[in-house]
């Protein structure tokens, strides 16, 4: 067919390379910030369960005499007990208690007390975030 018009075979080659490196290089974008993405998460999260690991306890004493419960920071990693974001739960004989630490904060190494009600052969259970200690009060 002479009058009939369209484009060269090169120009359709030079326009079908064309298409298929823009469509490799979006893929590439897209797949590098997915990764990254899934990257930071997995860091993140790897992160908090180390600290949680990290936040363990162990009870020094639980007094019935005179009400005080005392921990000692056993983890590697400081643990928040003030009263809107403390990470500790105490239990006496399984019930919950409210106990009012008497520092916001125990470091690694420090220990903290609090007011509990407890008869003498009762179980105290102090969880944290790393584990659990259990102490008969005395």
């Amino acid at each position: 067919m002479k009058g009939s018009k369209g484009i060269t075979p090169v120009i359709a080659i030079i326009l079908l390379m064309m298409i298929t490196i823009a469509m490799v290089g979006f893929t590439y974008v897209w797949m590098k910030r997915v990764f990254s993405s899934a990257a930071n998460s997995t860091s993140s999260s790897l992160n908090e369960q180390q600290k949680a690991m990290g936040q363990k306890v162990t009870i020094i004493k639980a007094s019935s005499s005179d009400g005080v419960l005392t921990i000692r920071n056993s983890g590697s990693y400081s643990i928040d007990t003030s009263p809107d974001k403390s990470k500790l739960a105490v239990f006496v004989n399984g019930d919950a208690v409210t106990c009012n630490w008497y520092k916001d904060k125990i470091n690694p190494g420090d220990t903290n007390n609090c007011t509990i009600t407890c008869s003498p052969g009762e179980e105290v259970d102090v969880n944290a975030p790393g584990g659990t200690d259990t102490a008969t009060c005395e």
